[in-house]
């Protein structure tokens, strides 16, 4: 009965931690989607990064022909100070409008960059923690496991010692029953020689021998059935 209690104990506590282990498993799942979200997030930022270094790189292109068209303009205006003077701040201004817009999508380009790299760093931060639980309750789950077969084995031990005592017993009640009814005989027989040793008063003697001889048998099979 102890083993058996002990039995219904562990299997609760493994069922206990397999649910906890299902709900661990759902939380992770459900991590699992958020990094997925995120990764897509992140692929977009990736993509949007992309497309802000090839603006970056028209840009550049664009600051290059405006460069040349300004040196080209610079030797075709050398005879017009006034109107070269004009063209001049114009184009100087067109590089300048052009070099801030460099300088702010790679600023926020680097923005994205960093929110990206914190979000994954996040990410993984909780996908390793996780991991961790799950692999505590795994464990757990398997020295329950562990100690459970061993309470069966030695349920089973006890089981076949309670067999092997409960012959031991079934033979010994069957000897005593022998025993009882031998008793029973030599009762009837002793309660026969009184009888005859009441009608026969010549043979005394012998009787007594005979009677103290059953005597001494009932004392040891009383002896037997004792021990």
């Amino acid at each position: 009965a102890k083993a058996d209690r002990v039995k219904a104990e562990l299997e609760n506590k493994v069922k206990a931690l397999e649910q906890e282990l299902g709900t661990e498993k759902g939380h992770k799942n459900s991590f699992s989607s958020l990094l997925l979200q995120e990764k897509e997030k992140n692929d977009v930022l990736t993509r949007s990064n992309r497309e802000l270094q090839d603006q970056v790189g028209v840009l550049e292109t664009g600051k290059k022909a405006v460069a040349d068209k300004l040196t080209e303009a610079k030797r075709e205006l050398a005879g017009a100070a006034t109107l070269r003077a004009e063209v001049v701040r114009a184009l100087q201004q067109e590089l300048c409008h052009r070099d801030n817009s460099v300088a702010l999508l790679q600023a926020k380009n680097c923005s994205l960059q960093g929110a990206a790299n914190r979000v994954r760093a996040e990410l993984e931060e909780k996908a390793t923690d996780l991991e961790g639980k799950l692999t505590t309750e795994t464990l757990n789950k398997e020295s329950l496991s562990s100690n459970l077969s061993q309470e069966e084995a030695k349920n089973d031990a006890l089981t076949w010692n309670n067999q092997k005592l409960q012959e031991k017993v079934s033979r010994y009640d069957e000897e005593a029953r022998c025993f009882r009814s031998d008793i029973s005989k030599l009762e009837r027989e002793n309660r026969r020689l009184y009888c005859d040793l009441r009608e026969q008063k010549g043979l005394v003697s012998s009787r007594g021998v005979q009677l103290h001889t059953n005597r001494i048998k009932i004392t040891m099979l009383e002896q037997k059935v004792r021990s």
